[in-house]
């Protein structure tokens, strides 16, 4: 790997960490109030792609955690150290299309040969699935 090429990762992992929340998940930016788990999981494929798993799996357990009552996640805001929910997204089967897409690139045997982290996500697929096919009434 070019020395250029394994800088830009270091500054790419080195952002995205700064991001990390204490309660598992990202902000948008450092300094930004806003959490957004779509764009979340689009940017953690970055950390898949460099073996540090433990910001994701963290990650897709506070997404577990915060489903509301339909199954849907929302965005979050920071109001100092809380996490508000906002009470809305911007399309529901967007976020768990993205969650589906970075847990399923943790559990690649190529990407994590020795620990298949992501099998515990995946045993509750079903909530996430059935939430949406049941309110866009889907067969």
């Amino acid at each position: 790997m070019s020395e250029v090429r394994k800088a830009l990762e270091d500054h790419q992992k080195a952002f995205l960490l700064s991001c990390w929340l204490p309660s598992g998940t990202f902000r948008l930016a450092p300094k930004r109030d806003q959490i957004n788990p779509y764009f979340t999981n689009l940017a953690l494929v970055t950390l898949v792609r460099l073996k540090t798993w433990e910001p994701v799996q963290s990650h897709l357990d506070w997404y577990l955690q915060h489903l509301n009552q339909q199954g849907y996640i929302n965005d979050y805001r920071l109001e100092g150290e809380v996490e508000v929910d906002t009470g809305s997204a911007d399309s529901e089967d967007s976020y768990h299309s993205t969650c589906f897409n970075l847990a399923g690139r943790g559990s690649e045997p190529k990407q994590n040969p020795t620990d298949n982290w992501s099998y515990p996500f995946f045993q509750k697929p079903t909530k996430l699935l059935n939430s949406h096919r049941l309110t866009q009434n889907y067969t």
